[in-house]
C-alpha cells in the first residue's frame, strides 16, 4: 500500500469524494496492478452518482483480478450502480455463481422473515409477539 491510497480511503470515508478520487488515482499511477485501488475508485464514483466512471473502474478492478465478491455484491457504496444493466453484466461475467446464489438465498430469507413479522403484527391486532 502507499500513502496516496491511504489518503484516498480516508477522504472516501469522510465523504470528500473528489479528493478521494484524486489520491486513489495517484496511487493507481504508482501501482496500476493493484486491483483493489480501482475498486475504491469505483465506490467513490458510485457515491458521486457518476455511473460510467464507477462501472469503468469496477470493470478494471475485476479484470485485474479483484476477488472480494461479497463486497461487489453487498457494499453499500455501490448501491447507485447496482440497478444498472452494466453492473448486472459485470456480476454475471466475473462473480462465481455460488456467490450470486448465496446472495439470492439471503434476500429470500430476509423477505420471508419480514413477511412473518408483518403477519405476526397483523394477527395480534397491531401488537407484536
Amino acid at each position: 500500500m502507499n500513502a496516496y491510497f491511504n489518503l484516498g480511503v480516508s477522504f472516501l470515508n469522510h465523504e470528500v469524494f473528489d479528493s478521494a478520487i484524486k489520491y486513489l488515482n495517484k496511487a493507481i499511477e504508482l501501482n496500476p496492478r493493484q486491483d483493489f485501488y480501482y475498486y475504491f475508485v469505483a465506490c467513490a464514483y458510485s457515491l458521486k452518482k457518476q455511473m460510467p466512471e464507477s462501472i469503468k473502474n469496477l470493470t478494471t478492478a475485476l479484470e485485474k483480478g479483484y476477488k472480494d465478491f461479497y463486497e461487489v455484491l453487498h457494499d453499500e457504496d455501490l448501491n447507485f450502480i447496482r440497478s444498472s444493466k452494466e453492473y448486472d453484466e459485470l456480476v454475471k461475467k466475473y462473480v462465481p455463481k455460488k456467490f450470486i446464489d448465496q446472495m439470492n438465498e439471503q434476500k429470500k430469507k430476509a423477505m420471508e422473515s419480514a413477511k412473518q413479522s408483518t403477519t405476526s403484527v397483523d394477527t395480534n391486532h397491531g401488537k407484536k409477539n
